[in-house]
């Protein structure tokens, strides 16, 4: 009995910290797609000093791996800083903004602060591409990939690269 306890807790471990890695790889991926995304997306910098990613939600796990990969990095001359907002009531300007999907309740308060910004506002769903969403990133057959809502960048003062277009789901 104390044996087949024992090897209980061991594969509950087991199995959590496989699902915590792969939770921890998912993020790496997303951090590299949304710094990837600022290469081919441009956006108006007139009087801005910095490039701002902003996250919903304090403590998210995306936060920390996008101040690793973007550290040192920048969008044209614009060095980029990561911000965690912990709702969208407090959010302030931003030039991508994730919302994940624990906070997707928040989406319709985004978009009335972003609507008339130049802001990405990139989702997390797996079911649906919220309207709300200029783009989602969402796993397929056990791969990241994105769909781009070419609606929201018309509304946008931005430009988005064919290339980047082509690749969207």
């Amino acid at each position: 009995m104390k044996r087949k306890n024992i090897l209980s807790a061991f594969a509950t471990i087991l199995f959590f910290s496989i699902f915590a890695s792969a939770n921890g790889q998912i993020q790496k991926h997303q951090a590299s797609y949304i710094y990837t995304f600022t290469r081919f997306i441009e956006w108006p910098t007139q009087g801005q000093t910095e490039f701002v990613i902003g996250v919903i939600g304090k403590n998210h796990p995306l936060t920390a791996e996008l101040k690793a990969s973007s550290s040192g990095r920048s969008v044209g001359a614009l060095p980029i800083k990561i911000v965690e907002y912990a709702s969208a009531d407090v959010m302030g300007d931003c030039h991508i903004l994730f919302v994940p999907d624990e906070k997707s309740s928040q989406l319709k308060k985004v978009d009335s602060k972003v609507s008339n910004k130049s802001t990405i506002v990139i989702t997390e769903e797996q079911d649906w591409v919220p309207s709300e969403s200029t783009i989602n990133l969402q796993i397929i057959d056990s791969k990241l990939a994105f769909n781009i809502n070419k609606a929201q960048f018309n509304t946008k003062s931005m430009r988005v690269s064919d290339k980047l277009l082509a690749l969207s789901k």
